[in-house]
């Protein structure tokens, strides 16, 4: 293996274990004698909110948590999307937050899921700030 290689695998296993931990932190319910995916635990946590989102919204918001759950994805770009969905999750305004999380990402270099995600977010959600 490359040098370049360890590195991508060590920032990706990084990254899958910050993801872990900033939803064990950020979720309340989750218990040590519970077994769930991080899979459960996000759709828990969004089942519970008053969001108000539109459809097109919600599918946006869908493509975050499966962004976020690639293993592909470096740590800062994750970190990026959890921060975005998190805001999202409690309140903060759509277009805003989603506005933010781009001009975020273009300061740092995207991986082929996050230039994916842009890609489909601009047929799903065109305004004017994409």
């Amino acid at each position: 293996m490359t040098n370049e290689g360890l590195k991508n695998t060590r920032e990706n296993k990084t990254g899958v274990f910050f993801l872990i931990f900033l939803l064990f932190l950020n979720s309340k319910s989750l218990q040590f004698s519970e077994k769930r995916s991080i899979t459960d635990v996000i759709h828990k946590r969004t089942r519970g909110t008053t969001m108000r989102l539109t459809d097109p919204q919600n599918k946006i918001l869908k493509m975050m948590y499966d962004v976020i759950l690639d293993p592909s994805l470096t740590t800062m770009e994750r970190v990026l999307f959890v921060k975005t969905k998190n805001e999202i999750e409690f309140g903060r305004t759509f277009e805003t937050e989603v506005t933010a999380l781009l001009k975020e990402l273009n300061h740092i270099p995207n991986s082929k899921r996050t230039t994916h995600f842009r890609q489909e977010l601009s047929k799903v959600f065109p305004f004017s700030a994409f």
